[in-house]
C-alpha cells in the first residue's frame, strides 16, 4: 500500500484480481463437478421402490449444498448444466431423451426460486420451499414434453397428482437436510 495515498500498488491490485478470477473459475468447476456427481450417483442408484421423484433426496441434497455454500448467482444452474452433459453425451443409462433439457430448466428455476428466497426473513424456509417446488417441476415438464412429442413416461400413467406430490416431498426433503447440514456447519 502507498504509504501517502492509502491506494493499493498497481502489483498488489493485480495479484488481488488474478486470485478473485482464480477462485470464481475453480467454483464454477466445482459446481459443474458436483452436477456430474449428482447425475452419475442418480444414474448408478436405481433402486424399484415405484416412488417417482425418489432420487431427490440425494439430488437436491447435493445442489442445494453447493448452492448454500457458493457465492456465484447461477449456482444451481452451473450444477444442472454439468448433469446435463451427461445425459446429453449419453454417458449414462437413462432412456428419456429430453431429461437433460428437463434438468438445465429446473437449474434455472431453482436460481430464479433462490434469488426470490435471498429476500425473504425466512430465507432457509425458501431455500427449502424452493427446493421442493424446483424438483417437483419435473413431472409438470414430462406432462408437458409428453403432450408435445408423444413420449410414454411410465410415471405419469396413474396421472400427475402422485409424482407432483412425491417430487415436491423429496425435494424438500433433500433440501432440508441441506439445509441442516449448512447450518450444522455454520455453528461449529
Amino acid at each position: 500500500m502507498d504509504n501517502i495515498s492509502g491506494k493499493l500498488f498497481q502489483k498488489t491490485l493485480s495479484k488481488s484480481l488474478q486470485n478473485k478470477w482464480q477462485f470464481e473459475l475453480a467454483e464454477v468447476i466445482f459446481l459443474f463437478l458436483l452436477g456430474m456427481f449428482a447425475i452419475t450417483l442418480h444414474d448408478r442408484m436405481r433402486i424399484p421402490l415405484q416412488l417417482p421423484g425418489k432420487f431427490g433426496l440425494v439430488f437436491m441434497l447435493l445442489l442445494v449444498s453447493g448452492r448454500l455454500v457458493s457465492h456465484y448467482r447461477f449456482a444451481t444452474s452451473v450444477s444442472c448444466l454439468g448433469a446435463s452433459g451427461m445425459l446429453m453425451f449419453n454417458f449414462l443409462g437413462f432412456e428419456d431423451p429430453y431429461m437433460s433439457f428437463i434438468y438445465l430448466l429446473m437449474g434455472f428455476i431453482m436460481d430464479v426460486l433462490f434469488k426470490l428466497a435471498e429476500k425473504s426473513k425466512y430465507n432457509y424456509y425458501f431455500v427449502i420451499l424452493a427446493g421442493g417446488l424446483s424438483w417437483a417441476c419435473i413431472p409438470i415438464l414430462r406432462l408437458i414434453l409428453a403432450g408435445f412429442f408423444s413420449f410414454h413416461y411410465h410415471s405419469l400413467s396413474n396421472g400427475l397428482l402422485y409424482p407432483l406430490t412425491t417430487h415436491f416431498v423429496f425435494g424438500v426433503a433433500g433440501s432440508a437436510l441441506a439445509v441442516l447440514i449448512f447450518n450444522k456447519a455454520l455453528k461449529q
